[in-house]
């Protein structure tokens, strides 16, 4: 066959049909062996697909080419520790917040602590007031440094309820509203005057007197022209002798 007869025999595909890839010598001697038969329009759509693929493992396997393996291992482990902190780190801020957050309880409790230690102090200092403006009397001891407002100042208390608005709730001894003689709300002036004239507190304000003669009130049995010390124990003697009544108070 003539070279020319060769070159008439080629069709378009044959024209557009890319290079053979250089095959391993077995491959190459299936080739041979199949180079008499046709491959067909099929076994040719497969040849360039193989061939594709080939180049594409060929791209793949160029990006690795100059990986060093120990570096990538190193900086591997280095991307695992940093992954560890960061899970670590966020622990730990998990934990601050909730120290934060006791923190933020604790500041809250030492603020109602004082809230109820300034209404203590009010209240103290308003039935001070009271005291006072009805004739209780004033000093201290100077043994015990307590003044008489203290020594009356629990009675006092454990019967009154400071409200928010700033009036008071006058309690009986079960913690119930108190009521006057009237059926009305006892007021904290009318509390005063009960302890005034009770039989074991009245010693702890100034004596009444009447129409202005300086007549003493004679209810608790006590010379008030004493000494305090000396009322004090005149009154111890004569509760020792009330019978049914002793140390009854109008708080028990």
């Amino acid at each position: 066959m003539t070279l020319e007869e060769d070159d008439k025999k080629l069709t378009p595909e044959d024209l557009t049909q890319e290079p053979e890839l250089d095959l391993e010598p077995d491959t190459e001697d299936v080739f041979e062996e199949a180079d008499d038969e046709p491959l067909g329009a099929a076994g040719k759509k497969a040849l360039i697909e193989e061939r594709n693929k080939a180049k594409r493992l060929a791209k793949q396997l160029a990006k690795y080419k100059n990986i060093d393996l120990d570096e990538y291992q190193k900086i591997q482990e280095e991307k695992q520790k940093t992954e560890e902190q960061r899970l670590k780190d966020q622990q730990q801020w998990e934990t601050l917040s909730k120290r934060q957050n006791l923190s933020i309880k604790q500041k809250d409790q030492v603020i109602d602590e004082l809230q109820a230690k300034v209404q203590e102090l009010t209240k103290a200092t308003e039935l001070k007031d009271v005291f006072y403006a009805h004739e209780g009397l004033r000093g201290k001891s100077g043994i015990t440094g307590k003044t008489y407002f203290d020594e009356v100042k629990q009675a006092i208390s454990a019967r009154t309820r400071r409200e928010r608005d700033g009036s008071y709730t006058v309690l009986d001894t079960d913690g119930l509203e108190q009521k006057n003689d009237r059926g009305e709300p006892m007021t904290v002036d009318e509390l005063i005057e009960q302890i005034r004239e009770d039989q074991f507190y009245g010693h702890y304000f100034s004596p009444k007197t009447k129409n202005g003669t300086g007549f003493t009130s004679t209810r608790s049995g006590l010379d008030r022209s004493a000494t305090n010390s000396e009322r004090f124990e005149a009154l111890k003697k004569k509760m020792g002798y009330q019978g049914k009544n002793k140390g009854k108070t109008i708080f028990n």
